[in-house]
């Protein structure tokens, strides 16, 4: 599998010399893949100061000073377009003496005019460009030459003011490299942009380069439009926006065809990125010329630091998942280049931010690294597809220092064993989420229910998050686990019917079919918007007899007397199960605040209907091919993924939750059940565990105890032998 990694410059040092290379490549050369095996990609890329500045700005001289200015990497301001290309040269010559003889260098760039955030700055300082009391002080030349091209406000952004691909550009007399007699007005930036860097990589030998953060759209970690409003996009809007990074991503590729041209998530459910990003993902890898996509996995530094749950570790995997599922269907309809690459992120340190999940948090960080590797798009009859490979970073913390080689070594232990595993994953045994692009634009109602964020809550009670699927992959080919997630609307005839569906979605968006099923009625009068007092029909563990879900608007609706409804609010149910229980439709909270990127009490009211419907679907999931547990109480958060390799079944559980909905640093008792299937040819069937932990299965069950903000994965084996 690929292994790219996430460097800063300045971890070379001023002058970058011979033995300082050898220091850095040495220490990160375990993680490549040696001898140059065919189909495989080691990548190194380089942070020079985040902004796109470097290349816009080259005239084409060796000589020229690099455009870098920066509080943080200042020395490197008086370093030239030469320097930089010897740094890289002698990176190559190094790589390859560890036996890396394909290494790909490149950058990162950022989709935002320039980077001067001032979080985390110290109480009564001041905001001149020379305090360093905040993180990023990055100024940018080209932001002064052509201010118009970057109208997106940080409300949106996050970081700074956005780049917008379908701007033009304004006539410039300077030279640039490509452009020796200037800027003509009116001309393409993304032609102007993919001149610059085909000039900039082969002057620089880089054959990798990284659009990151608000390059695909400016959107980022938010339910925000492209005013700074929760206005979602229309069809035409997201066309629009896509074709232009389309034609950028096009433009790049035909310039510079050696590049290994990979794209970054904005940390957003898909559903979330196309409604209010404008991001048709399937469209831009089917039609774009990229040749990966990284998902930016930072459970740990949104969850357990900044407090911005929604891109916390299980909606991270959720995530994943449905970005895995388009990515296929996208590949699938490609007819130019090999199909796109697929990576989670894998967290080392942070370069410039005040965490450190490494050393603070390593047994989440071990979950994240199993779980991310493992995730799976649904293939044709039902095979799992991996993901490509793992992005790791950052190898370097906020002083430049280098990852600690017993720090690098434990990570690759980790990732090779998950990797090892993943290669023969022969089955995913977990429901099939199925995200479909055709759904996430605007439904009758305008809401289109994020999916994956429903299934992100879901797993924080158990339910496995690992494979995903679209339509197209759907059909023709027979289930994983006959366990079918899905937003309202239908799968189609040529379908096969699962033996169950879970549907999520407002009333409204139902079809005529579902609606039958669960012999549901349409009132006349309206629910307005807001919290609204529930209840539960069953209590269970730590469920408080009403609470105040926030609710979208929607009709009133009442059920036939042969549906089973386990909660309902004012206007009736909103967790219901049809008679024959292959059906359960819920109608889930819905989000307060659009604007606020935390995962606050207020922004759903209560956790209740989750933890209920997590709770139901594995009651009902229990079969003869299924794996189960019983989550304790509404407060007693767990994880679980499980999957069969190389003939052995698997089990994957996490304590990972932090925040008010469960409190990650006690440990975690949970019940499996075990299908009689697995453990009939075993004579004293137990799961087992790495770390010596055995626990014996009777009955089809087993109870073990998950680390306090750890993991613990289990092969169920045979204690006889």
């Amino acid at each position: 599998m690929d292994r790219i990694i996430e460097l800063d410059l300045d971890t070379f040092g001023v002058d970058a010399d011979r033995a300082h290379v050898e220091h850095v490549i040495g220490r990160l050369a375990p993680a490549w893949h040696a001898g140059g095996v065919p189909g495989i990609v080691n990548g190194l890329v380089l942070n020079i100061g985040w902004l796109m500045d470097p290349v816009l700005l080259w005239d084409g001289r060796p000589e020229q000073s690099l455009p870098i200015h920066s509080n943080r990497m200042a020395a490197w301001e008086s370093k030239t377009y030469a320097d930089l290309a010897n740094l890289i040269e002698s990176i190559l010559e190094v790589a390859e003496s560890h036996g890396v003889i394909d290494l790909r260098v490149g950058i990162l760039v950022l989709g935002i005019g320039e980077f001067r955030t001032e979080i985390v700055r110290p109480p009564g300082t001041g905001s001149d460009d020379t305090e360093e009391g905040a993180l990023y002080q990055e100024r940018s030349e080209w932001i002064e030459r052509q201010p118009h091209l970057y109208p997106f406000s940080p409300v949106v952004t996050l970081h700074g003011p956005g780049l917008d691909w379908r701007l033009p550009l304004s006539a410039d007399p300077a030279v640039f490299a490509s452009r020796a007699s200037g800027i003509a007005d009116g001309e393409s930036f993304a032609s102007f942009f993919a001149d610059q860097w085909a000039r900039f990589a082969s002057f620089t030998h880089m054959t990798f380069l990284l659009l990151r953060d608000e390059s695909t759209t400016p959107v980022h970690a938010g339910r925000v439009d492209f005013d700074g409003g929760t206005k979602p996009a229309t069809l035409d809007e997201v066309n629009e926006w896509t074709e232009s990074l389309i034609a950028a991503t096009r433009a790049l590729k035909l310039a510079s065809p050696q590049t290994h041209l990979t794209l970054y998530s904005s940390g957003l459910a898909p559903t979330i990125e196309t409604r209010f990003g404008r991001l048709d993902v399937t469209r831009v890898v089917a039609e774009g010329l990229i040749d990966g996509w990284v998902d930016q996995t930072w459970g740990g530094a949104w969850q357990d630091w900044w407090d911005a749950g929604w891109a916390g570790w299980t909606f991270q995997l959720s995530s994943l998942l449905a970005r895995a599922a388009l990515i296929e269907a996208g590949n699938r309809q490609r007819k130019e280049g090999p199909p796109c690459r697929h990576y989670p992120l894998i967290q080392l340190l942070d370069g410039w931010e005040p965490y450190d999940t490494l050393h603070d948090y390593p047994g989440k960080l071990k979950w994240g690294i199993w779980a991310f590797i493992h995730a799976s798009a649904r293939g044709e009859r039902g095979k799992p597809i991996p993901v490509s490979g793992a992005y790791l970073a950052i190898a370097n913390d906020r002083t430049t220092a280098l990852i600690e080689a017993n720090d690098f070594a434990w990570v690759l232990d980790e990732l090779n064993a998950a990797e090892l595993s993943r290669q023969h994953m022969d089955v995913a045994l977990g429901p099939v989420l199925v995200v479909d692009d055709a759904t996430f634009i605007a439904t009758s109602s305008g809401r289109s229910e994020p999916v994956e964020d429903s299934l992100g809550f879901m797993s924080k009670w158990g339910v496995p998050a690992l494979i995903s699927a679209t339509r197209s992959v759907l059909r023709g080919s027979p289930a994983v686990e006959d366990v079918v997630i899905r937003s309202g609307q239908e799968l189609g005839s040529d379908v096969a019917a699962p033996a169950l569906q879970i549907v999520i979605s407002g009333v409204e968006d139902l079809d005529d079919a579902t609606i039958d099923q669960l012999g549901l009625r349409i009132g006349s009068d309206h629910i307005p918007t807001g919290y609204t007092r529930s209840r539960p029909m069953r209590m269970r563990g730590g469920v408080r007899p009403g609470s105040w879900p926030y609710m979208a608007g929607r009709p009133t609706v009442t059920a036939d007397g042969d549906s089973v409804a386990h909660y309902e609010s004012a206007g009736g149910p909103t967790l219901l199960e049809s008679s024959d229980s292959r059906l359960v439709w819920w109608d889930p909270p819905a989000v307060a605040n659009g604007l606020d990127r935390r995962l606050t009490h207020y922004q759903i009211g209560t956790a209740d209907p989750h933890y209920l419907a997590a709770t139901r679907l594995h009651e009902l999931r229990r079969g003869e091919q299924l794996v189960s547990l019983v989550p304790a109480d509404v407060h007693q958060t767990i994880t679980m993924q499980a999957w069969i390799s190389a003939g052995v079944l698997h089990v994957l559980l996490g304590n990972v939750e932090s925040g008010w909905l469960g409190d990650s640093r006690n440990p975690r008792a949970v019940t499996i059940f075990v299908p009689v299937s697995f453990t009939a040819e075993l004579g004293k069937p137990v799961l087992r565990s790495r770390e010596g932990v055995a626990v014996a299965v009777a009955n089809g069950e087993a109870t073990v105890t998950v680390p306090a903000e750890g993991m613990l994965k289990l092969e169920l084996v045979d204690n006889a032998q």
